[in-house]
């Protein structure tokens, strides 16, 4: 099994935390809080697959370099 590394920066890592928190924090009813969560849920591992992948590839979306190793789709 292949180690599994990955970088992302304590902001990347803390913006959606922060939000969850906020929403429990809130007095607000299930029904919200739930589509929060799911929300914010969806935003930390949209941004993680994103990282993730840019470390696979070795480039930014659009970037053209010498060291890439694929391409997205």
């Amino acid at each position: 099994m292949r180690p599994y590394n990955l970088h992302i920066s304590k902001k990347e890592y803390n913006n959606p935390w922060r939000e969850i928190k906020r929403y429990l924090d809130d007095d607000w009813d299930n029904d919200n809080l739930c589509q929060a969560m799911k929300e914010t849920l969806k935003q930390l591992l949209q941004s993680t697959m994103q990282i993730e992948l840019n470390n696979l590839i070795k480039a930014a979306p659009y970037q053209r370099t010498p060291a890439r190793l694929g391409y997205r789709n």
